[in-house]
């Protein structure tokens, strides 16, 4: 049967069926079609308005459909959760209590209406998933449905759930300490919407892009937490904070990679204010073969052991030394210090941007010897060598060819003005052949503030005699520079104790 001769209440149900990224030009095919679907485009244009940018804490907060929120609108309207391409489930406030004030009602909805809970699972299109919703829920009668949803939401679930049901969101936020605890049933659910993604390519999160996570520095949570959602098929951008991966005396918080047979998509990775080892990185970098931006700010204040930069590059130059482009090693807090000097960038044969801190080129490099000792056994060591400005090499002997943009961060230490005048000495931008795509060099004097992390807010101009120590080093090696000069403001307090960035 031709599709224009089926009964109007049919097409229209097929009509339906291609909202929203199929409706505009499936209306546009021919003239029947598209009055047939006239009666939809308000709806939909509605629809696209009101969910395309969707912030659960700004939902829960309208009165829609009384004052039903955004899972019993769900109920009532399944067709909601396709429109949702950038979900922020973080909220000012805890969300399970803002969830709890309408779980009354919510169950009230899906007690009195015998279809809704029904719509509700239904709206997501994996098997997999439904089976996994209904058995949460079936273990309860209807009459007790209120203290399953409860069991369900105090259990930290709520927020799986409302993962386990977009299946076009390209932008996704997750809000703190949303992973801790999980209960069995939503962790379940979590790897299953993972796996179903990656394999399949259909389904919840098949689309996303984009994902970020923000977590207090104190909350401390496992990298491996995010594991689930890294083979994502189309997830290129990660950035989180608060994050950790590594196992040694004072943390056992090791990394692994559960999935043999696939392969992360990633192309950026950002890590702020989070405590990562090279050991545990090593377990995830093989398996990001397209990875080109790589940016970390290191924080560590609950341990004495040294940070081994080292360690780092190395496992970046091992496996992303030809595809990465973008490379920035800051530190937020550090307690124990560093444990030797970076002397070599040339295996990154396509690096164009390089961010460092001064200090993770103080010293000569570690050796495997030296590597797993404690900073003191370090320094005690007989073949440790102390800091001279002699083991530090010009900076055009440790770049590729390829560089385009450094910039380095310094604080007030003596020897860091020291090292910049070795490092600039006897060369001059303009005049080096070694480096002949390098544009830009950029000393950042007296902060640790990182360049990448969002809503850092504009510069400040400061007295600059504060800076006087490092541009005079500068300027008396000769050496063409642009110094650029900025404060840390609130703006890191308001990422780390806000659900959201920039909350």
């Amino acid at each position: 049967m031709s599709l224009l001769n089926l009964p109007v209440e049919l097409l229209e149900q097929i009509i339906q069926e291609t909202m929203p990224d199929e409706y505009e030009p499936f209306m546009l095919s021919c003239k029947t079609i598209y009055n047939t679907g006239l009666k939809l485009i308000d709806r939909h244009n509605t629809l696209q308005r009101t969910f395309s940018k969707l912030d659960f804490s700004s939902v829960f907060n309208q009165k829609a459909d009384g004052s039903m929120k955004f899972l019993g609108q769900v109920a009532q309207e399944p067709l909601i959760v396709r429109y949702v391409k950038s979900a922020t489930t973080s909220a000012k406030g805890k969300l399970v209590d803002i969830v709890a004030q309408d779980l009354n009602e919510l169950c009230l909805l899906l007690h009195e209406d015998g279809q809704a809970l029904q719509r509700l699972v239904s709206s997501s299109s994996s098997p997999d998933i439904r089976e996994i919703w209904v058995s949460s829920f079936s273990t309860h009668p209807t009459n007790s449905l209120s203290r399953s949803l409860g069991d369900l939401i105090q259990a930290h679930s709520w927020r799986v759930i409302l993962i386990s049901l977009l299946e076009n969101v390209s932008t996704l936020v997750l809000p703190r300490k949303w992973l801790n605890p999980l209960a069995a049933p939503a962790s379940k659910l979590l790897s299953s919407i993972a796996s179903r993604a990656s394999r399949t390519r259909i389904g919840p999160l098949s689309r996303l892009e984009t994902l970020e996570s923000w977590c207090h520095d104190d909350d401390r949570i496992a990298l491996q937490d995010l594991e689930a959602f890294l083979v994502l098929p189309k997830l290129h951008h990660v950035l989180c904070a608060g994050y950790v991966a590594a196992v040694d005396e004072h943390l056992n918080v090791p990394f692994n990679w559960r999935h043999p047979d696939l392969t992360s998509e990633l192309c950026k990775i950002e890590l702020a204010f989070c405590c990562i080892s090279g050991t545990e990185l090593d377990k995830l970098l093989p398996h990001t073969p397209k990875l080109q931006i790589f940016k970390l700010a290191y924080n560590r204040t609950n341990a004495h052991r040294g940070w081994d930069v080292n360690a780092i590059v190395h496992s970046l130059q091992q496996h992303c030394g030809k595809t990465l482009t973008e490379l920035s090693l800051t530190i937020d807090q550090l307690s124990g210090g560093t444990k030797g000097g970076l002397h070599a960038f040339k295996s990154f044969t396509v690096l164009e941007d390089l961010e460092i801190d001064a200090r993770f080129l103080l010293g000569p490099p570690v050796t495997e010897e030296l590597r797993w000792m404690t900073p003191v056994e370090y320094r005690s060591h007989s073949t440790y060598t102390a800091w001279n400005v002699a083991s530090v090499p010009k900076l055009t002997e440790m770049l590729p060819p390829s560089i385009e943009s450094v910039r380095l961060l310094t604080g007030s230490d003596p020897q860091e003005v020291r090292l910049l005048e070795t490092l600039f000495k006897g060369w001059h931008l303009k005049q080096c052949p070694h480096l002949p795509a390098l544009e830009k060099v950029e000393v950042e004097h007296g902060t640790e503030t990182v360049g990448w992390v969002p809503n850092v807010p504009e510069d400040h101009a400061l007295n600059l005699a504060k800076w006087k120590p490092a541009q005079e080093a500068i300027e008396a090696a000769g050496c063409w520079y642009d110094m650029h000069m900025s404060v840390m403001g609130k703006w890191i307090e308001d990422i780390l104790y806000s659900d959201r960035a920039g909350a």
